[in-house]
């Protein structure tokens, strides 16, 4: 009887030690280009998802090395199976209790936060509104969504989010079935009209960051409460435009004081 052991790659925590000692929760998004070469486009990153602390030996001998690698739900993580996908690797992960958790592990989307929703409101008010407060969220969204209604529902978060915002879309994973499409919520109009089998699991991107303010941003602001209401004093335009803005009011102050300075 051999030893099932012998020439089987040291393991820990379901990482090779190779891979390990490359995988710097720190600097895994700076360094993922350098960690892809590791791969080759067709071969698998495991998702563990809920950690590697979770992944028994037995699984973690049972890899074959170099197509197999184990990330978790950690935010420097994340940019690594962001990062796999897009260099054409398939991005997977094992069985566990929870679609939408598996799904947001999967996605390279969430950057560490999401938001799950569940199902949307069917219809109305209520719909619009939770759309439009989804949309302007930082954080990614879980969404489900049966497949007779994938096809309006998806137009509809075009339309709210941006038809090119990013989305991963994904079905019966860890099945035989398993599918995760990805692609920006335009591309899912045209897949969502080709037809769905299946109970879908959505991750959306979330909003990007408002762009910087500027000085001119400011001088305009102040310019124009100026122009509503002359009498205001300095003090009172500058609190005004700092809520409009959401920015400092010392900042704001500084910018009213070169407006008002004399020229020459």
């Amino acid at each position: 009887m051999t030893d099932e052991t012998q020439g089987t790659p040291s393991y820990t925590m379901g990482y090779s030690e190779e891979f390990r000692q490359l995988l710097d929760r720190r600097s895994a998004e700076r360094n993922a280009k350098y960690l892809l070469t590791h791969l080759e486009p067709g071969h698998r990153v495991l998702d563990f998802g809920c950690g590697p602390g979770t992944i028994s030996v037995g699984l973690a001998k049972a890899v074959e090395p170099g197509e197999l690698h184990g990330i978790d739900m950690e935010e420097s993580q994340i940019g690594l199976a962001r990062a796999a996908a897009e260099a054409g690797c398939t991005v997977t992960i094992v069985p566990g209790p929870s679609a939408p958790l598996a799904a947001a592990a999967v996605s390279g989307l969430t950057g560490g936060r999401f938001v799950y929703e569940g199902f949307l409101p069917r219809r109305g008010a209520a719909r619009t509104e939770r759309l439009a407060e989804l949309a302007a969220s930082p954080r990614a969204v879980v969404l489900l969504e049966a497949p007779q209604r994938c096809p309006r529902t998806a137009a509809d978060l075009a339309e709210a989010f941006g038809p090119q915002r990013r989305v991963v879309a994904v079905r019966e994973l860890t099945k035989l079935h398993e599918e995760i499409w990805r692609g920006t919520l335009a591309g899912l109009v045209d897949r969502a009209g080709e037809g769905v089998r299946g109970e879908l699991v959505l991750v959306i991107e979330g909003a990007p960051p408002p762009p910087a303010v500027t000085d001119e941003d400011i001088a305009a602001a102040l310019r124009a409460e100026r122009a509503a209401a002359p009498e205001a004093s300095t003090r009172d335009l500058t609190a005004a435009v700092a809520a409009a803005l959401d920015i400092g009011r010392r900042r704001v102050y500084q910018v009213a004081n070169t407006l008002d300075a004399p020229e020459g």
